[in-house]
């Protein structure tokens, strides 16, 4: 029997002073709260509750202490993984969001000093209860995975293959439009291509409960928004082009606010042909690095996209994947050592993991097997050499994902929609496998790439 949300069961558990009815969540924390009242309480929970919001899988939480610290909630269900929800700042009143739930399903959660209650998911929407979810072997290194499917919803799917959250759209349609899912925020960053369709350019950023946080629309936005996006410590960063097969670059912004722009014109002005380069790919590394693919001249380029650095928007360094074909960039940073021959052709994805790693999904040419590779960077001899490499069971030629998850690589090959789980040393063996399909139109190609949650 289908439940519906609004009668989630609530329980708050008796004792204890009540706390402050006024709250905020907890990066905009009610000043009265975090007030020194003079009280030496020990930071336990004196009081909490939890109640539904818009959204079937999420719930909001009020726990009180009675001294400022922080808060968590621990849910379980039987059947279902446990989650811990722990808040970011050290205040007397805070709202926690559990979430990451499976449907219809009653989770037991303890807020900590006694006080306990449950919840009851709700359903999922029609068009989402009629996706189909495969999933074998286990997943490892990351909660669950995020997708989009054809039924104009983005789904978040766990290692058992239970979708546990949605967001329904209305702006990614197909390959050349961007989504991203930013861990720190808790959020879904959308933009809708306007450099190779006629729509106009749109950037969407939703919270877990669906709430529109941000918006960016064509008068914002100096080019023509396409294929990627990504935020860095509250900053977004959109990829764009100057228009169909036009000049690519990237805008930065700190909410509406415009703070820069890098255009590949800016570093390669003497280069021919720059408006067929096609920069199809951006992500921004944990040090603020702008990484961004050169799709037909087998590039990377790096830029620093940290506004506190003095070397803001400036180009740091562009790795070659196949020198010696077609059309390099000029003076390349690095290149293939000695002996690895072609690195990467036709490449999505590119992301800096840690001080010296450069991973890539390598499309490869249609008459081969598509690959997520890590590479090794040499700053002192200016090369690039293979550490490890994922095959896919066929060709990939449009987009692809492959993103470093502790212990292995978490690789997608949009063209089939297919998403895999490979560990380090386990050669091309995914210990997990997941496939989630909705709605009509041409099998795979639903999404870019899938993208690792963290439920917490």
């Amino acid at each position: 029997m289908i439940r519906s949300w609004l009668a989630s069961i609530v329980l708050v558990a008796c004792g204890g002073p009540s706390g402050d009815d006024g709250t905020a969540p907890d990066d905009q924390a009610d000043s009265d709260a975090d007030t020194d009242t003079g009280t030496t309480g020990t930071g336990a929970t004196v009081a909490a509750t939890c109640s539904p919001t818009a959204h079937s899988l999420v719930f909001s939480c009020e726990v009180t202490l009675d001294a400022p610290g922080p808060a968590s909630i621990t849910v379980t269900a039987a059947g279902a993984p446990s989650h811990t929800y722990r808040s970011r700042t050290s205040q007397l009143v805070h709202e926690v969001l559990i979430w990451g739930l499976r449907a219809e399903t009653t989770y037991d959660w303890d807020a900590g000093d006694g006080f306990t209650g449950q919840v009851e998911s709700g359903s999922l929407p029609e068009a989402v209860e009629r996706a189909s979810v495969t999933a074998s072997g286990q997943l490892f290194g990351t909660d669950a995975v995020l997708v989009r499917g054809k039924c104009g919803y983005f789904l978040m799917v766990d290692g058992d293959g239970e979708i546990v959250w949605f967001q329904e759209d209305d702006l990614f349609s197909d390959l050349s439009d961007g989504m991203r899912w930013v861990q720190e925020e808790r959020a879904l960053l959308v933009t809708r291509d306007a450099a190779f369709s006629d729509d106009a350019p749109v950037v969407r950023r939703t919270d877990l409960v669906g709430d529109e946080t941000l918006r960016l629309e064509d008068a914002d936005l100096a080019l023509k928004a396409t294929h990627d996006l990504d935020a860095w410590h509250g900053l977004v960063y959109v990829l764009g082009h100057t228009g169909q097969w036009g000049i690519g670059g990237f805008e930065v912004f700190d909410g509406p606010t415009k703070i820069g722009q890098w255009m590949l014109s800016d570093e390669f002005s003497g280069t021919a042909d720059l408006g067929e380069i096609h920069v199809n790919s951006l992500s921004v590394s944990d040090d603020g690095e702008v990484v961004l693919s050169l799709w037909n001249r087998d590039t990377i380029v790096v830029v620093d996209g940290d506004p506190a650095s003095p070397t803001f928007l400036q180009t740091l360094w562009h790795a070659q994947g196949n020198p010696g074909v077609g059309d390099p960039l000029p003076n390349p940073d690095f290149v293939p050592a000695q002996g690895q021959g072609q690195l990467y052709v036709g490449q999505h994805n590119p992301t800096r993991v840690g001080s010296d790693e450069l991973w890539v999904f390598d499309n490869r040419s249609t008459l081969l097997r598509s690959r997520a590779l890590r590479m090794r960077l040499d700053t002192q001899a200016g090369t690039m050499t293979e550490v490890e490499s994922w095959y896919m069971d066929q060709s990939c030629p449009f987009q692809g994902g492959a993103i470093a998850i502790p212990g292995g690589a978490l690789v997608t090959c949009a063209t089939t929609d297919g998403v895999n789980a490979f560990r380090f040393g386990a050669g091309s063996n995914p210990d997990w496998r997941m496939r989630a399909t909705c709605g009509g139109g041409f099998p795979g190609s639903s999404m870019t790439r899938a993208y690792p949650v963290t439920i917490e």
